[in-house]
């Protein structure tokens, strides 16, 4: 698998919370490499839909893909042998764990934890089409 641009059509649950997101996520250059960033809109329980949105930096490596948040601070570092990644955010923990067996259709699912939080995220990533 490789980096490069790419457009998929985004669904996101976030169980535990009663929350959805629909939207466009897609990976572009930019003047340092790549950048992961999706816009969309987000449905929390029992409100109003509202404009979303966020974006990472990606550094493609022999063993996976760095993901860090615009001011460079690592969020993850999934390696392609062991798809699953951590992010510790005192006091929350973020678990996730990557398919892409499936490229360039693939999901993301992530287990949040913490003394306020007890949710998980399911994206599920859909190529747009041409």
């Amino acid at each position: 698998m490789r980096l490069g641009p790419h457009a998929w059509d985004l669904r996101r649950r976030i169980i535990g919370e009663d929350a959805r997101f629909c939207g466009r996520a897609e990976i572009v250059a930019s003047d340092h490499g790549w950048v992961y960033q999706e816009t969309g809109s987000l449905k929390l329980r029992g409100g109003q839909p509202f404009a979303a949105g966020r974006q990472y930096r990606l550094e493609e490596r022999p063993e996976g893909v760095r993901i860090s948040f615009d001011d460079h601070r690592l969020f993850q570092m999934v390696r392609w042998a062991d798809p699953r990644a951590v992010h510790i955010c005192p006091p929350d923990r973020y678990e996730g764990v990557y398919d892409v067996t499936r490229w360039p259709s693939w999901r993301a699912q992530c287990t949040v934890t913490g003394p306020r939080k007890s949710y998980r995220i399911v994206s599920i990533y859909t190529p747009t089409a041409s």
